[in-house]
């Protein structure tokens, strides 16, 4: 069946067998996966993805620059790592309920940068669970510090 643009229109969906449309779906699967790879990669908000235990696996460029640190200096280490010694318990105690919950997180937290500094970063966390019950934790960062001092200042300066 000859599709425009490579893609079946919806009424072509509608009237293609189950057979057919899972031989569709089989054959751009592996663009798909691609594609999956490209924009990982390539997003500029810092994505990491964590194992259930909280180890790093995965993390693009954009997640490297923030925190400082290669992915070869990071994989295998806990992401609990990343934050100041007196925010590391809290830190494992927040990814284990997000384990054992699945609840999406979406917060504002501190983590040290390769150079020693704090930055303030939001933190947007979320389990993936495969089709094998493995369980994944995606987390995505975006360094808040330029904007948190900013607002520090205008606060400081409307004081006095």
């Amino acid at each position: 069946m000859p599709f425009t643009n490579n893609r079946p229109t919806r009424q072509q969906l509608e009237e293609m067998s189950k057979e057919a449309l899972i031989e569709w779906v089989l054959s751009h699967q592996g663009k798909a996966d691609h594609l999956t790879d490209i924009i990982f990669e390539t997003a500029h908000m810092g994505l990491a993805v964590c194992d259930a235990g909280g180890y790093f696996i995965r993390m693009n460029a954009a997640f490297c620059q923030t925190i400082g640190y290669t992915t070869a200096q990071l994989a295998g280490e806990h992401f609990s790592s990343l934050f100041p010694p007196q925010r590391e318990k809290l830190a494992k105690r927040m990814y284990e309920h997000l384990v054992a919950t699945g609840k999406y997180s979406l917060a504002e937290h501190k983590l040290r940068h390769r150079r020693g500094d704090i930055l303030d970063v939001m933190v947007s966390a979320s389990r993936y669970k495969d089709e094998d019950g493995t369980v994944y934790e995606i987390v995505a960062v975006t360094d808040i510090t330029e904007k948190r001092q900013a607002l520090e200042k205008l606060a400081k300066n409307r004081k006095t």
